[in-house]
C-alpha cells in the first residue's frame, strides 16, 4: 500500500471577487415540493422516449407517503418536469435510500436506475419496454452509501461500484453477459465516513478508476485511488490529503485544466476564509500532482464538474451548505479557473454528496443544474439560453395618492439578462386613465441592450381628477418567450388645496384668495377654517363652485395658527374629496417690525420700536409695550402709549451683563382692557452694557 501525504498548501486564488449572480449561466431556482427529506439525484433517460429525466430518493422525515421512495420525474415533449411517478423502495430508518446512479446495468440499451440504501444493499430498478421501471432486485452489501455506474473491467458493460461508512473496503459489482450482477468483488481503501466515490480515468490508461474520499477522521487520508488495471482488476490504493487536518466534503473528476487529463476535485475547509476546492491535477506521469486550493464561499459541500458555460471546457459546480449559493468556477481558455460566481438557492443547511447533478433537463441542448433539497425537494437552476431575456423592475409601478395638478415620476429599469442582444422597441402607455401617465426620459425605445446591460423610462403621473387611476406600460421586445411584456400602473388623484397650504400671513380683515384644484365630478365645495389646529371648524362659505373663492380674513382678537379645508362635492352633495392645509397659516392684526430678531441694542441708546397694524375688532385705546430678558419666559412693562402710534423711541433699558435672550412685545388694547392685538418678537435680540 503506498501512502502519498502533501501538505504544501498552494493558494492561487482568494475568496475576493465573490458575489451573487455574478455571471449569467442560469434562470432563477426553481423548487418542486416531493415531502419526506429528498438526500440523492441522478439524470438519464429512464422511459427510453430520447430526453432526460430526474431521479431522486427520500430517506425518512416522518412522511409515510413519500419516505423511502424512488421519485422519477419524466420530462415531457414540451421540456418539462411531469409530476413524479414514485416507486417503493426496501429502505427502512435504519436503511435508508441516500444514493442514485443511473446507466444500463443489463445491457438492452436502455437506462436503468440503481439506489444505494445505508449499509444494507443497492436495488436495482430496470426499465422496461413500457417506459416505467421494474419491481427492484436487491444486491445485499454494506458498501452502499455512495455508488456510481461505469465500466470498471474494460469489458464494454456498465458495472456498479459502492462504498460504506468508514469500513475500508469498495465494492465492485461486475455486470455479466447475461445482464445481471455477479456477486461483489471487495478491495480495500481506507475511508473513514460521510464518504462519497466517484469514478474516471486518473491515470491516462484508457481506464476507468475508483476514487474514494473520506469525509471523516483527520487520522485517514483525504481521498484514495484505486487504478484499473489490465484485465478488469484493482491495485492498492494510492491516497492523497489537501493538507494536515482537513476534512473534505464532496469529490468530482474531470478535466479542469484542459489539458485532456482528468483531475479530482474536492471540498473541504468550512467557512470562509478556510473554505476552499482543491484540484489534483494528473500529471503526464500517470499520477496526481499535490493539491492547488480555491477560495470558496462558506461550507463548499457537494462538487460535479460539467461543461455548463458550453465552450468545450469542463467547469466546476458546488453547492454550498447553509448559504443560500451555488458556486461555478468556469474554466477559461488558458485551463485557468475563472473566479467563482454564485447563483441563489434556497435555504438548506448541508447536502448529500450526491445531492447535486447537472444535465439537460428540459430538451434545449442546455446543462441545468439539479439538487436534492431536503427543505424544499428537488431544486432546478435552468440554464439561460442563446437568446434574449428580458426582466423588468418594478413588475408594476404603483405611485399611491397624488394631489391633483402634481407630477410626480418612477422609474423603470429593463434589463438584458439573456446571452445574445436584446433589441427593445417601442414602449408605449395604453389603458382606460393612459392620458394621465406620460414617459418622461426613455432611453429604452429602441435601444439595443448586449447581455448584462440595462435602460431606464421614466413614467409621469399627473391626476387631472381625482380617484384611483390605472394604465399599462407595454415594452416589445425580440426576447422569443416575452415579446410584449407589461407592467401595470396604478395611482390615485385627490382633491387638492393649493393656498393658503401653510407658512403665509393673512391680514386681519383683508381679502384673500383660497385656491383648490378637483376632480370634474367635484361640481360645489365647503370652504371651512380653524384656528385650534383642526379641532373644530367655522364655515367660510356653503356650496361655492369654481376652483377658488375670495375670503375676507376674520378679525381675531390676536395673532393666530389657522388651516382651511375644502371639500367637494358632486351634484347630488355627496362627498368625493377633501384636503386641508398641509401647515399652519398666520392670521395676524399685529405686527413687530423692529427690533424683531438677531439685533445687537446698547444699553442706554435710544431704539425705535415699530409694529404694524391691520383691522381690529374695535378701537385701540392703549398700546403696551414688555420687554422680556430669559427669551419670553417673564415680562416687563416699558411703556403705556396712548392709542396706537404704530412706533416708540425706547431709552434701551440699561443692563450690566450681556442679555441675549430679549424680546418684546406689543399688546393693543380697547378702552375696557379688552386685547385687540399682540405680537411678540419672531426671535431673540441681545442688549450689551
Amino acid at each position: 500500500m503506498k501512502k502519498i501525504l502533501w501538505v504544501t498548501f498552494v493558494a492561487v486564488m482568494a475568496c475576493t471577487g465573490l458575489s451573487h449572480a455574478d455571471s449569467n449561466l442560469f434562470y432563477p431556482y426553481v423548487a418542486f415540493s416531493t415531502g419526506s427529506w429528498p438526500e440523492a439525484v441522478a439524470v438519464g433517460d429512464v422511459n427510453g422516449d430520447g430526453h432526460n429525466d430526474v431521479v431522486m430518493v427520500t430517506s425518512f422525515d416522518f412522511d409515510p407517503d413519500n419516505d423511502y421512495h424512488l421519485f422519477v420525474f419524466l420530462q415531457n415533449t414540451s421540456g418539462e418536469l411531469d409530476p413524479p411517478i414514485t416507486y417503493v423502495t426496501s429502505g427502512t430508518y435504519t436503511q435508508r435510500p441516500i444514493s442514485v446512479a443511473v446507466g444500463d446495468v443489463n445491457n438492452d440499451g436502455r437506462t436503468d436506475v440503481v439506489v444505494g440504501e445505508a449499509d444494507a444493499r443497492i436495488e436495482v430498478f430496470l426499465q422496461n419496454g413500457s417506459g416505467s421501471l421494474d419491481p427492484p432486485t436487491a444486491y445485499a452489501t454494506s458498501d452502499s452509501r455512495s455508488i456510481k455506474i461505469a465500466d470498471l473491467n474494460d469489458d464494454g458493460l456498465l458495472d456498479v461500484v459502492g462504498i460504506g461508512w468508514g469500513i475500508d473496503t469498495a465494492s465492485i459489482y461486475f455486470q455479466n453477459a447475461s445482464g445481471t450482477l455477479n456477486p461483489s468483488v471487495t478491495y480495500s481503501v481506507t475511508h473513514g465516513g460521510y464518504d462519497e466515490v466517484d469514478v474516471g480515468d486518473v491515470n491516462h490508461d484508457g481506464l476507468t478508476d475508483i476514487i474514494v474520499m473520506s469525509g471523516e477522521l483527520y487520522s485517514v487520508p483525504n481521498i484514495g485511488v484505486l487504478l484499473q488495471q489490465e484485465g478488469g482488476t484493482f491495485g492498492s490504493p494510492v491516497y492523497y490529503e489537501v493538507g494536515i487536518d482537513e476534512l473534505t466534503s464532496g469529490v468530482a473528476v474531470g478535466d479542469v485544466n484542459g489539458d485532456g487529463f482528468q483531475d479530482v476535485v474536492v471540498t473541504y475547509g468550512g467557512n470562509d476564509p478556510d473554505s476552499r476546492i482543491g484540484v489534483f491535477f494528473q500529471n503526464g506521469s500517470g499520477t496526481l500532482d499535490p493539491v492547488v486550493s480555491y477560495g470558496s464561499y462558506d461550507c463548499p459541500e457537494p462538487v460535479v464538474i460539467a461543461d455548463v458555460s458550453q465552450d468545450g471546457r469542463q467547469d466546476i459546480i458546488v453547492a454550498h451548505g447553509g448559504w443560500h449559493a451555488l458556486g461555478v468556477y468556469t474554466q477559461w481558455e488558458d485551463g485557468i479557473l475563472a473566479p467563482e460566481a454564485l447563483y441563489d438557492l434556497p435555504y438548506a443547511t448541508a447536502y448529500n454528496p450526491q445531492g447535486l447533478v447537472v444535465g439537460d433537463i428540459n430538451g434545449d441542448g442546455h446543462p441545468d443544474v439539479v439538487i436534492a433539497d431536503y427543505n424544499h425537494g428537488l431544486v432546478v437552476l435552468y440554464h439561460r439560453k442563446d437568446e434574449p431575456d428580458i426582466s423588468v423592475s418594478p413588475s408594476q409601478v404603483s405611485f399611491g395618492p397624488v394631489a391633483l395638478g402634481d407630477t410626480v415620476s418612477s422609474t423603470v429599469t429593463i434589463q438584458n439578462a439573456g446571452a445574445v442582444l436584446l433589441n427593445v422597441g417601442t414602449l408605449s402607455i395604453t389603458g382606460t386613465d393612459a392620458s394621465q401617465f406620460q414617459k418622461g426620459n426613455d432611453s429604452c425605445s429602441s435601444s439595443a441592450l448586449t447581455p448584462g446591460s440595462t435602460c431606464a423610462t421614466d413614467i409621469l403621473f399627473s391626476p387631472m381628477t381625482e380617484g384611483p387611476k390605472s394604465a399599462t406600460l407595454t415594452i416589445p421586445s425580440d426576447d422569443p418567450d416575452m415579446p410584449s411584456l407589461t407592467v401595470p400602473i396604478e395611482a390615485y388623484g385627490r382633491l387638492t388645496l393649493l393656498s393658503p397650504n401653510g407658512g403665509e400671513i393673512l391680514p386681519r380683515g383683508s381679502t384673500y384668495r383660497i385656491q383648490w384644484v378637483a376632480p370634474s365630478q367635484a361640481v360645489f365645495f365647503n370652504l371651512c377654517y380653524s384656528v385650534d389646529n383642526g379641532s373644530t371648524w367655522k364655515l367660510i362659505v356653503n356650496r361655492t363652485s369654481g376652483t377658488s373663492y375670495d375670503w375676507e380674513v376674520p378679525v381675531l382678537a390676536n395673532n393666530r395658527k389657522g388651516l382651511v379645508r375644502a371639500t367637494g362635492l358632486n351634484s347630488r352633495g355627496t362627498t368625493i374629496g377633501k384636503d386641508r392645509s398641509d401647515s399652519t397659516f398666520t392670521i395676524e392684526g399685529v405686527r413687530i417690525l423692529l427690533p424683531n430678531g438677531a439685533e445687537t441694542l446698547k444699553s442706554g441708546e435710544t431704539r425705535l420700536i415699530a409694529w404694524d397694524t391691520n383691522v381690529t375688532a374695535g378701537d385701540v385705546a392703549a398700546t403696551k409695550i414688555y420687554l422680556s430678558k430669559d427669551g419670553g419666559t417673564t415680562w416687563g412693562l416699558i411703556a403705556s402709549l396712548q392709542g396706537n402710534p404704530g412706533s416708540y423711541r425706547w431709552p434701551v433699558a440699561v443692563v450690566r451683563a450681556t442679555k441675549s435672550k430679549c424680546k418684546l412685545k406689543v399688546v393693543l388694547k380697547s378702552k375696557k382692557e379688552k386685547i385687540l392685538g399682540s405680537d411678540v418678537s419672531d426671535a431673540v435680540f441681545t442688549i450689551v452694557p
